[in-house]
């Protein structure tokens, strides 16, 4: 499990005795012109159900049934979009509340990790209202903004322009199913949505797809503490904290019941770093935030043979690594 010293956080990863960031060298290579759709555009790739403006049909899906909060064939990708699409208006406000202020601050560490410079293309999946985005368009990069909730996308987009910003291609899209050309983004991020996905593997194979060889992926998903009496609780306050916070600020509170059942089906840290291998990303590695209630995920992209030596494939623990004093979020 992870650890501290000097304020920052260990990064994770199998066997114990690979230790150092060589393998984490880059190669910042110039980024690749591609061709995305806008979210109107239809696209082969794209499996949404297109939806116009909230009104009287997003009303009455309230009381349709929720999603499987298990990834697998069991979860209904249409029940999880309309889901999405009536939790739009309150979206951010919700996340506020029900983080105690923290989700920023977790997408910021997201952001930071993803190591973007100035030129590069990330595409942010499941970007919701963008936040992530914004904070991969500050450090320089070419973003582009992909939800399957098109209402989720308008929030967004509304916002940035109140902002008087338009930094972000906003792309209408399934994430297991990229509306992308091979190898055509330099960085691949994900914020809390990759629980969402019907079939997760397929999501992840489709992000390293996309991705450059050296490429790199930043997952940021809810995790399971690994202390036991932190998780017991944790479990505690998911199934009874947020369901009542979110009758109060979410504009459809149900689904947030789904949220917390699907946080404690979702896979610890470690499984999912090897679900990351398993989908051709190297060198998966993992640091908690919030004492293990979120868990921050990096892999890489295989190099290709000019690019550089291999990175190992091995598992072990890393030496202390971080963004700095803070970047544990509440942990």
């Amino acid at each position: 499990m992870a650890g501290r010293h000097a304020g920052r956080q260990d990064w994770c990863v199998d066997p114990p005795e690979r230790r150092g960031d060589e393998a984490w060298a880059r190669d910042r290579g110039q980024p690749r012109a591609l061709r995305t759709r806008a979210a109107h555009e239809p696209s082969e790739r794209t499996a949404m159900t297109p939806v116009s403006h909230p009104g009287e049909a997003d009303a009455a899906r309230v009381g349709e049934p929720l999603p499987d909060p298990r990834s697998g064939p069991e979860k209904d990708a249409a029940l999880v979009q309309r889901m999405f699409d009536r939790v739009a208006p309150r979206y951010d406000l919700a996340n506020a509340v029900l983080s105690l202020g923290q989700d920023r601050h977790w997408r910021r560490v997201a952001a930071r990790a993803a190591e973007v410079v100035p030129g590069e293309v990330a595409l942010d999946v499941a970007t919701g209202t963008g936040m992530l985005a914004d904070d991969l368009a500050e450090a320089g990069a070419q973003v582009i903004a992909l939800d399957f909730s098109e209402p989720m996308l308008r929030v967004g987009a509304a916002r940035m322009a109140r902002a008087g910003r338009s930094d972000h291609r906003w792309v209408a899209g399934d994430g297991t199913r990229l509306p992308l050309p091979d190898d055509s983004v330099d960085a691949v991020t994900i914020a809390f949505g990759l629980r969402n996905l019907p079939d997760v593997d397929a999501g992840l194979a489709e992000m390293a797809r996309v991705t450059r060889p050296g490429g790199r992926l930043v997952v940021l998903e809810f995790g399971q503490p690994p202390h036991r009496a932190i998780r017991t609780a944790y479990h505690a306050a998911l199934r009874g904290f947020v369901p009542a916070a979110a009758r109060v600020v979410a504009s459809d509170p149900r689904a947030y019941s789904y949220l917390a059942e699907s946080i404690v089906a979702w896979p610890d840290a470690a499984q999912l770093a090897a679900r990351l291998g398993a989908a051709g990303w190297e060198r998966p590695r993992w640091k908690h935030l919030a004492l293990g209630a979120v868990t921050l995920h990096q892999g890489r992209r295989a190099p290709t043979e000019d690019q550089g030596r291999r990175a190992p494939t091995g598992q072990g623990r890393l030496g202390p690594e971080g963004d700095g004093p803070g970047t544990e979020g509440a942990s």
